[in-house]
């Protein structure tokens, strides 16, 4: 359990940041979601001082986003912010798609739409233990379609980085797109992936992402990179990726997810370190004087 007081200090700070950091929002929306039952219906103790009562909050509340703040702060790097008029669109696109047997992604040259890269990933045991699937069965299709969202992010992350304007991020799921798009999910798995790509697009400094719902149709060659381990499937290239360069996505290991047990298996991190984090958290933030470790720069143009 964990005071009601700490927890809103730490809620109104992480709000602030948010300002700053958009990809941060969703922990502070976690942290008031879980004062806001607890002012309706959680435990309460007395105080030593007087016999007044105060609400507890239970740490599994909380839990998912304090490590998600944790992982996100820990580092030398420097996080920086251009704040400025709206950017053009990026010379780069990207499409994603999934299917029962694999993920697949492209990167396009937006004016010429020649295609310059691709992954075509099968699914494997990391998955099917992870994600409690069964390759070839569609059950969990929202899920793998913001597996490989999540895959290309961390694939192109270093062109996304680079990049003089707003990517597009095109799927043919709108579950997927919103789970990306709204870095969190109703959906406990969804849930995780979308933490994940809060996680890697504010550590990556990716600030312009445009999300993108197109019909299945018009995604034919992510389609056919997701589909390409299928039984019986073509292994002829398409002739629009004759020409493009074939990448290898991440594997789906501990790499890759860092707050996933927390987020959706729901497994306990020590008291010690959760309370540790919010003291810490706490007392620095808002980020002024702070220490070389961690720190923000924010530019204005």
């Amino acid at each position: 359990m964990v005071s009601f007081k700490i927890v809103r200090k730490l809620a109104g700070k992480t709000a602030w940041v948010a300002h700053v950091i958009p990809g941060t929002r969703w922990t502070a929306q976690r942290l008031f979601a879980a004062l806001s039952g607890a002012q309706d219906d959680g435990p309460q103790e007395a105080s030593a001082r007087g016999g007044s009562r105060f609400a507890l909050i239970h740490r599994c509340r909380i839990q998912t986003a304090l490590l998600w703040i944790l992982e996100f702060w820990t580092g030398e790097s420097v996080i920086s912010r251009c704040f400025g008029q709206p950017r053009s669109l990026s010379p780069i696109e990207f499409a994603f798609d999934a299917s029962p047997w694999g993920l697949g992604g492209i990167v396009v040259h937006r004016d010429s739409q020649k295609v310059l890269q691709f992954f075509a990933e099968p699914l494997g045991d990391l998955d099917t233990a992870r994600f409690g699937i069964q390759i070839g069965s569609c059950t969990a299709q929202a899920l793998m379609e913001s597996l490989a969202i999540l895959c290309g992010l961390k694939l192109w992350a270093p062109l996304l980085k680079a990049s003089s304007g707003v990517c597009r991020v095109a799927s043919d799921s709108i579950a997927a797109l919103s789970a990306a798009r709204k870095m969190a999910s109703s959906t406990p798995m969804l849930n995780g992936v979308g933490a994940e790509i809060a996680l890697l697009v504010e550590r990556n400094e990716i600030s312009d992402l445009k999300f993108e719902h197109i019909p299945g149709v018009l995604n034919d060659l992510a389609d056919w990179c997701s589909r390409r381990a299928q039984p019986g499937s073509s292994q002829d290239r398409p002739h629009p990726l004759s020409g493009a360069k074939e990448r290898q996505a991440p594997a789906r290991d501990d790499k890759l997810f860092k707050v996933w047990h927390v987020a959706v298996l729901n497994r306990k991190i020590e008291c010690s370190l959760l309370l540790s984090l919010l003291f810490w958290f706490g007392s620095r933030l808002p980020l002024g004087p702070c220490s070389s470790t961690f720190r923000a720069k924010h530019t204005r143009t």
